[in-house]
């Protein structure tokens, strides 16, 4: 496998609204996907970014996105969106989008699942090594009033 998967930081400390700003460092693999609470999905694209190991200058391209309470981030290999559909044709990041804005996600620990099911719908059509990272922010609760004590 050649290529980078893309490497992120987190800040320690929440904002105000719990939310986080996640930097991503891409080279050479397609675009992290924000999976955000209201069901859409949006590309967190670094393009621009080298193969590594293919060529012998490295160059990384950054961006940084902001995650808010519910939202998720899924971060993956080209060997995901490489894969064949049922007419032969190529999943592709607008299939992958597609498929994961049509399932309720419920943070970085449904989203393997998801992914998962979409392998499993694929059958044979899986033909590269795949690798996933799914990272979220806990949806905000909030507390209900206080009752009074009479």
């Amino acid at each position: 496998m050649t290529g980078s998967l893309h490497a992120f930081h987190q800040g320690t400390d929440a904002a105000a609204d719990g939310s986080f700003t996640v930097t991503l460092a891409g080279g050479g693999h397609p675009p992290a996907l924000a999976l955000r609470a209201d069901g859409t999905v949006e590309a967190v694209s670094t393009i621009g970014g080298r193969l590594i190991g293919l060529l012998p200058d490295l160059h990384f391209v950054q961006t940084t996105t902001r995650l808010a309470p519910g939202d998720a981030l899924l971060l993956y290999t080209d060997g995901l969106i490489e894969a064949r559909t049922a007419d032969g044709s190529m999943l592709g990041e607008q299939g992958l989008g597609r498929h994961l804005s049509g399932h309720a996600t419920r943070g970085a620990d449904s989203l393997p699942a998801t992914v998962h099911k979409l392998f499993t719908d694929l059958g044979t059509g899986i033909s590269d090594d795949t690798a996933l990272l799914a990272l979220s922010v806990p949806p905000r609760h909030t507390r209900p009033p206080a009752q009074e004590n009479r």
